[in-house]
């Protein structure tokens, strides 16, 4: 009986040791550079004419972001973003950029070009 015991219980050990791990689901839904996209080319996607209404472009830009945005660290960043002045707005979007890779930010050259339409509340 012991004998048995002993060749049963490397058997067993082996069976535990050889069990894959459990794989982890990717996350559903968009991420946060997918998010930062749609914010850095919020004009062309939403194709919105800024100059048209330069004064409207900040609460036509919040809108769009608004329904297309929702990953929650880009739902933030928006936030964040809006209680700011589009010189600000801008370089916090340059910043960003450079953290993720991204090397060019539309929405922040405009920003920087014109000073006005930044997002908002």
């Amino acid at each position: 009986m012991r004998s048995s015991l002993l060749c049963v219980l490397p058997l067993l050990a082996a069976s535990c040791a050889a069990a894959p791990e459990p794989k982890t689901a990717a996350p559903a839904g968009q991420t946060f550079p997918q998010a930062f996209t749609l914010i850095c080319d919020v004009d062309r996607l939403g194709n919105l004419s800024v100059a048209d209404d330069p004064l409207g472009a900040g609460a036509k830009r919040t809108a769009w972001l608004s329904e297309h945005v929702d990953n929650p660290d880009g739902i933030e960043l928006r936030t964040v973003l809006s209680v700011k002045g589009a010189a600000e707005q801008a370089k916090m979007l340059r910043d960003q950029a450079r953290m993720l890779g991204v090397p060019r930010c539309a929405l922040a050259e405009a920003l920087e070009k014109t000073e006005m339409g930044g997002l908002s509340p």
